[in-house]
Formats: C-alpha cells, structure tokens, sequence
C-alpha cells in the first residue's frame, strides 16, 4: 500500500511516500514542497497566496500518482496545532495547505490519519518537547541504516539543501506515530 504522509506548512511542506504492510515499509521518495513569494510587487499578498497554494496543490496532486499503479491509499500528516499568540491572518496561512490536503483527500475517497504533533515528538523520541534535530536524529536511526530505504533517502539528502530536511523528516516521523492508530493498523493489516 502507497502511502503519502506531510508535515505540512506554508513556504515548505514535507512529504515522504512509502509502501507499507504490517510486516514493512520502504521509502520510495522524500523531498519538500517549497513556495516562493512572489517577485511581481504589484500582486496583493492575497492573490500570491492562492498563487502559492496553487503551486502546492499541483506538486501534491503529482505526488499522489492518481490513476496509476503507483496511487496512494492513504494519507497522514499532523494534525494542524497553532501557538496560542497567533494573528489571524497567520492562522489562515498555517490552515491553507490543511484545506488543500483534506480536498485532494476527500476528490481521491482515500482514509486520512492526523496524528497531533506530541504524540509525533513522544512516538519517535519519548518526550513531548523532543527538539527537531532529536526527531531527525531519530529517522535517520530509523531508516538509513536500512538498504532499502537508502537510495530514496540519499537522492533527497544529495539534492535539498540541509536547511530544508527537517520538514521531510518529520513528514517520516508523521508515519512512525500514526503506525499506533487504529486507522493505520487497519490499513496496513489490509482491514480498511
């Protein structure tokens, strides 16, 4: 079963897709979406943000390989969680990719599993407060080491910039903690 899971954000959502069963997983491919403001000053920062989106919602639709061999059966990602100060107009740029998930979710009649993102920190590290160099320490322990998840791993290292990696993963932590939800465990037991 293909499996899409995110970390999402605004100017960069991580994402990472897998094959799963309850005996395994494989890492296919891992990267980061990036958007970009736009150059043109004359564009109203309402009309990049679409324009942005846009861009996001095409590269996510690519990555679903919908119509192919290669679909995705699910999807995961963090559950959308906004610090306490947060102005309203970040908190409608936090909730834009959120909206473009549950669409492209909802047009594809596919499960989605949102894990919060301490149970994210707590399945991968033991703490609630682990920091993002802990959770990426964690994945790399994870997964590397396996051979098989190496050549996708190692494309993504080899062609994003450190600066960027975080977001892919945690996007691989996303999938180790929904493994205990009941959803997933349906999923990959081949229930759902």
């Amino acid at each position: 079963m293909r499996i899409l899971t995110i970390d999402p954000g605004y100017a960069a959502l991580g994402y990472a897709l897998l094959d799963a069963t309850a005996k395994f997983d494989r890492v296919v491919a891992m990267g980061v979406v990036r958007t970009k403001v736009s150059a043109n000053k004359r564009i109203l920062k309402n009309e990049d943000s679409f324009a942005r989106m846009r861009h996001m919602g095409e590269e996510l639709e690519r990555l679903t390989g919908r119509g192919t061999e290669n679909s995705i059966r699910a999807m995961v990602f963090e559950s959308l969680s906004l610090p306490q100060q947060t102005s309203k107009q970040l908190a409608v740029k936090i909730g834009m990719p959120y909206g473009l998930l549950a669409q492209l979710a909802a047009t594809m009649n596919i499960p989605v599993v949102m894990v919060t993102p301490q149970r994210v920190k707590n399945a991968v590290c033991g703490a609630d407060n682990a920091s993002k160099q802990a959770v990426e320490a964690a994945m790399r322990k994870r997964f590397l080491p396996v051979k098989v998840h190496g050549g996708a791993i190692n494309a993504f290292l080899s062609t994003t910039p450190a600066s960027l990696h975080n977001h892919a993963w945690d996007a691989l932590a996303v999938y180790v903690a929904s493994t205990d939800t009941d959803v997933m465990k349906a999923l990959l037991h081949g229930a759902y």
